[in-house]
């Protein structure tokens, strides 16, 4: 069995004073096809929250907020694009 022998230590760049999903726990996460975004939802606050990936450090982008109940899967683009499926049935 072998063992990831190496690791990255981001930080996270939060400016504000409310915290991303409102305090909830983050459900699900996609990242982009280039790895310079990242997409992060809540199921328990129904809500979108994107960030910038420059370098080793992660900046929460404030015009990608949104709030969609029951998403249960979805992928982002580059392009802040967000594809998502609202159905139980695995269909996109």
């Amino acid at each position: 069995m072998s063992q990831l022998e190496d690791h990255a230590i981001i930080e996270v760049i939060d400016d504000t004073n409310n915290p991303p999903h409102n305090g909830r726990p983050i459900t699900k996460m996609a990242i982009s096809p280039e790895s310079n975004y990242v997409l992060t939802y809540s199921l328990k606050d129904e809500s979108f929250v994107g960030w910038r990936v420059n370098d080793d450090e992660i900046f929460k982008d404030t015009t990608t907020e949104a709030s969609f109940p029951d998403i249960y899967d979805f992928k982002i683009s580059d392009d802040k694009v967000i594809l998502y499926d609202d159905s139980d049935l695995g269909e996109t």
